[in-house]
């Protein structure tokens, strides 16, 4: 099993969970998801519509609450650091994410190694996995397939377009994620891997 480490090692370390198992998933395994404990699956949505596609091997959800290019790390100390010369065609949340194995894998054992560096130069990125998973993006969006946010759908918000899967809203205890709000508007990159 995986102990538990707290915040934000339990969501920062995900990536070496996957490794852990590396062996398991590529003997029994074609695709991986990984979706965060507050998901919720509406009945309609189809294995078709979240699968990776032969061009595009990896999968992953244009956040809902990021504009564009969202806040990604911008200290060039960390490894999840973007430089101006990456495209940023959107902004992806780390809360589900998956592809066939194979792809998946090599994503996982980059994104770690990213990890391990930032924590040898005890840097932590400023949204910890999810800031190295745009990173991994950004270096090659042509491999992802990138779904739009109504598959990470926030339970109380009331937005424009429709919920696929919803991020249920789950009390945290007494601490500053519990009482955050979020507030962004969401537009629509034409011509890109966000489309």
């Amino acid at each position: 099993g995986i102990r538990g480490r707290g915040y934000p090692a339990d969501t920062l370390y995900r990536y070496h969970y996957f490794l852990q198992r590396a062996e398991q998933l590529e003997m029994h395994t074609d695709v991986v998801f990984y979706m965060d404990v507050d998901l919720d699956v509406g009945e309609s949505v189809t294995p078709e519509e979240v699968s990776p596609t032969e061009s595009r091997p990896l999968v992953a959800v244009r956040h809902p609450l990021q504009n564009h290019g969202g806040t990604p790390e911008i200290r060039p100390s960390s490894r999840a650091f973007i430089p101006p010369s990456l495209p940023r065609p959107c902004y992806v949340a780390g809360g589900f994410v998956g592809g066939r194995t194979p792809e998946f894998l090599g994503m996982s054992r980059e994104i770690a190694r990213g990890i391990d560096e930032d924590d040898d130069g005890e840097v932590v990125a400023v949204w910890h996995d999810e800031s190295h998973l745009n990173r991994f993006f950004s270096s090659n969006t042509a491999l992802f397939r990138v779904l739009p946010p109504s598959y990470l759908y926030p339970e109380t918000w009331n937005i424009s377009y429709g919920a696929r899967i919803t991020v249920r809203r789950i009390p945290h205890g007494d601490n500053r994620f519990a009482t955050e709000s979020f507030a962004a508007v969401c537009g629509w990159v034409r011509g890109g891997a966000c489309e």
